[in-house]
């Protein structure tokens, strides 16, 4: 009897954890990365998913945070990325056009995870930049 209720409270636990997939990509983010600025604000809009080909697209707005002491340097921009999932620890990011682009700026590809279900995490992958997080608001 003791086996049986503990193989029932493994598959109680086992089917109640939901594996991310995907589609829990979808919506927006909400966060900041760290570049040779500092800290820049940063909205992830993640649409246009194809489970088939486990690829997204969506955009990637920066904008300057207050906190930051070269938040007037900082300006808005805006561009369109490609997006492959690989599993839930290998997310990758691609450039793929300019929606807005301020003089002297240049986009940055991102590779990331999600950490719990709300939260995306990862590194820019540039010499001069640190690491993303963004949290779902949408």
């Amino acid at each position: 009897m003791k086996n049986l209720f503990v193989l029932f409270a493994y598959l109680c636990v086992v089917n109640s954890v939901k594996s991310q997939s995907i589609r829990d990509l979808e919506g927006t983010w909400v966060g900041s990365y760290f570049c040779s600025l500092g800290k820049t604000g940063l909205r992830l809009k993640i649409h246009s998913i194809s489970e088939r080909n486990q690829t997204f697209k969506g955009s990637f707005e920066f904008y300057p945070i207050n906190s930051n002491k070269n938040c007037a340097v900082i300006e808005l921009g805006k561009y369109n990325f490609i997006g492959v999932y690989n599993s839930k620890n290998d997310i990758s990011f691609s450039f793929e056009s300019w929606v807005f682009k301020p003089n002297g700026w240049t986009y940055v590809d991102k590779k990331g995870g999600f950490r719990g279900k709300n939260q995306l995490v990862g590194k820019m992958l540039s010499e001069t930049c640190g690491n993303f997080k963004v949290k779902r608001v949408q």
